[in-house]
């Protein structure tokens, strides 16, 4: 039996050290191997490793424990060359798996990708970590392994949440507006609320779609906006799309939501909000009266 895990005969090189032949839309200006992903913390390695070995070229394929919250787990997956890390983010970032949870995923600039992984190439979880000190973070080694690991959690948690739209980025195009204004809105709302804490369970999802406009309403309008019903745990657009989905820690929220928001205007964007289909995850949850 091969040594290292799964994964192991997968090792670096692995014959497929040629340049790929497609040419991906996204720039890689750093020519970086490497990517930091964030996904739910439910996939196995295996899986995470069969969704990104999809893009030819993949090296190493990792995904930490979960955040305090347990809802997200951070990771590193690398390439052997550029094109292909580049492309893995023009085909699977924001990709919903499992059902309901996107993957996000952004260049790690903070360190060279080869000899990522120490001496267990090829393999899961081998020897290398997140909070390991080659990402930008304070390399003292008197720090506790605690305390880099928290670190390392937010500065990663923080960027991505960046990349997504969900928190001010430097840069930002002065077009998008920072803060929701009643003039945005066909009808009446309520006065803005707190999200959920981290960690609270969804009651009820909602699924929404902006019709009859260009552009969609930014993420941080739309928070705003289905916030303000109470018990919001995050609303957020599709990558691509159209439409998205409003996460409820509480099902009455959840319906004063879609009687103040639906069939109602939001920077022209016409809204249509309704009760979200059953995911597959919530079905294999529920008891199959069949068998009894």
């Amino acid at each position: 039996m091969s040594q290292g895990g799964y994964g192991s005969e997968h090792s670096f090189g692995g014959g497929r050290q040629s340049m790929p032949s497609f040419d991906p839309i996204m720039a890689n200006p750093s020519g970086t191997c490497k990517l930091a992903i964030m996904a739910n913390p439910i996939l196995s390695q295996e899986k995470l490793w069969k969704l990104f070995d999809v893009i030819p070229g993949l090296e190493f394929c990792e995904l930490n424990q979960p955040d305090m919250s347990g809802e997200r787990a951070y990771g590193t997956v690398v390439y052997d060359n550029p094109k292909s890390a580049a492309y893995a983010i023009e085909k699977l970032h924001g990709f919903d798996y499992p059902l309901g949870s996107r993957i996000m995923i952004k260049f790690d600039d903070s360190a060279p990708a080869r000899g990522f992984g120490g001496g267990h190439r090829g393999s899961f979880g081998s020897g290398s970590s997140m909070g390991g000190g080659g990402n930008g973070m304070p390399s003292n080694p008197n720090m506790p392994s605690d305390i880099k690991n928290l670190v390392s959690t937010i500065q990663h948690a923080t960027q991505m949440l960046q990349a997504s739209g969900y928190a001010p980025s430097v840069g930002m195009s002065p077009g998008v507006p920072s803060a929701f204004d009643p003039s945005m809105f066909s009808g009446e709302l309520p006065a803005p609320q707190p999200l959920a804490s981290s960690g609270t369970q969804c009651e009820e999802r909602l699924f929404f779609v902006c019709k009859n406009s260009r552009d969609n309403p930014p993420a941080n309008i739309l928070t705003d906006v289905f916030g303000r019903f109470g018990n919001l745990i995050e609303a957020y657009l599709m990558k691509g799309k159209k439409c998205g989905y409003a996460k409820y820690a509480s099902k009455e929220s959840a319906q004063r939501a879609i009687q103040g928001l639906n069939e109602q205007t939001l920077m022209g964007s016409y809204l249509k909000v309704l009760v979200a289909e059953e995911s597959s995850a919530d079905r294999a949850k529920r008891p199959r009266m069949d068998e009894y």
